[in-house]
C-alpha cells in the first residue's frame, strides 16, 4: 500500500503497489486515469490531526488574529506580511504537537503557498485544520483542491497572480470584514467542510480500504 500524500509516485513504486491511496479528490482522479487498471486506488482525504479536538479553545480572540502553521519555505512571507501574520513553525519531518496550543489564538489561517513543482497536488490539509478551529482561511484560487472544497465564491480566495501588495490588501479587507455577514458566510462554508471530513467520514474511507484488504489477502 502506497500513500504518497502530495509526493511523486515513481514507476518503481507503481510496479510494487497493490493499492495506492489518494490523499485528495484531485489526486484520486489523476490516479484513476494514469495508473494501470490493475492498481486499486482508494480516496482517504488527508485530514486534520484528531488530537486538535482536545485543545482548549475557550479563550478565542475578539479581533482578527492571523497565523501561518507550517514550514516557512512553503509560504509567501515578507517583512510587511509578517506584521499581519504570525508564523508558527510546524515541522514536516519530525512529529510534534507543541503547535496545537497555538491554534486557539488565531481565527484566520494564512495558507498562501509557494509554487513547488515537485508537490503539484497539495491536499487541503491547512483548510481541514482551520475548520477544526472555527477559523476562516486565506488561500489562492490556483490551489485546485482548496477551491473544490471551498467553492469559487468563498470570500477569502486570493485570485490571480500572487504579489505582496495583493496579499496585504486582502489581509486589510479581511480585517475590515471581521464579524460581518461575509465573515460569517466564510465560517459557514468552513463548518460544512468540517462535517464532510469528520472522524466518522474518514473512518468510512479507511474501512473501505481495510475491507478490501481483508477480502483480497490470502
Amino acid at each position: 500500500i502506497f500513500d504518497m500524500v502530495d509526493g511523486d509516485l515513481t514507476e518503481r513504486k507503481i510496479l510494487y503497489a497493490d493499492i495506492v491511496v489518494a490523499a485528495s479528490k484531485t489526486i484520486y482522479e489523476m490516479y484513476k486515469t494514469t495508473l494501470p487498471k490493475n492498481k486499486k486506488v482508494f480516496l482517504i482525504d488527508h485530514h486534520a490531526d484528531p488530537r486538535i479536538q482536545e485543545v482548549n479553545g475557550v479563550n478565542r480572540p475578539k479581533t482578527l488574529q492571523t497565523g501561518y502553521f507550517g514550514e516557512i519555505t512553503n509560504t509567501v512571507i515578507s517583512p510587511e506580511i509578517s506584521k499581519k501574520v504570525d508564523v508558527i513553525h510546524v515541522s514536516t519531518v519530525s512529529q510534534n504537537n507543541y503547535w496545537f496550543n497555538e491554534l486557539p489564538k488565531y481565527n484566520l489561517h494564512y495558507a498562501i503557498r509557494q509554487k513547488i513543482d515537485f508537490f503539484p497536488n497539495k491536499p487541503f490539509l491547512k483548510g481541514f485544520t482551520a475548520t477544526q478551529c472555527n477559523a476562516n482561511i486565506l488561500i489562492q484560487d490556483s490551489e485546485k483542491e482548496a477551491v473544490r472544497w471551498l467553492g469559487k465564491d468563498y470570500p477569502y480566495l486570493l485570485k490571480g497572480k500572487i504579489t505582496e501588495r495583493k496579499i496585504l490588501n486582502m489581509l486589510s479587507r479581511i480585517e475590515k470584514s471581521y464579524g460581518s455577514n461575509e465573515w460569517k458566510r466564510g465560517l459557514k462554508i468552513m463548518n460544512k467542510i468540517k462535517k464532510q471530513t469528520s472522524e466518522k467520514v474518514i473512518g468510512k474511507q479507511l474501512s473501505k480500504l481495510f475491507e478490501y484488504c481483508g477480502k483480497n489477502t490470502n
